[in-house]
């Protein structure tokens, strides 16, 4: 990281340190008492996510140095094989 980066890229790169974080159970914060445990943080990672999104589009640097995310309710492109219909078809 250099003084000569954008101020997108340095925010991007938090943001992803932090999405990483929150992904992986470190930036989630955890209380107990009495066999009770409750867990909490301060963003949505979906939200989080949106962000990045949004930001990393709007910043070339970014875009040359950091990986593109996809929302994580994105549907995936691969559908299975096609259906197969066994016997005799019926007019």
């Amino acid at each position: 990281m250099s003084e000569q980066d954008p101020p997108c890229l340095v925010m991007l790169r938090k943001l992803k340190a932090a999405i990483d974080q929150r992904m992986t159970g470190e930036g989630v914060q955890s209380v107990g008492h009495k066999g009770r445990t409750m867990e909490y943080a301060n963003l949505n990672v979906g939200d989080m996510v949106k962000y990045y999104i949004q930001l990393w589009k709007q910043c070339p640097a970014a875009q040359a140095e950091l990986p593109e995310m996809q929302p994580l309710d994105a549907t995936t492109g691969t559908r299975g094989r096609p259906p197969i219909f066994m016997g005799r078809g019926y007019v």
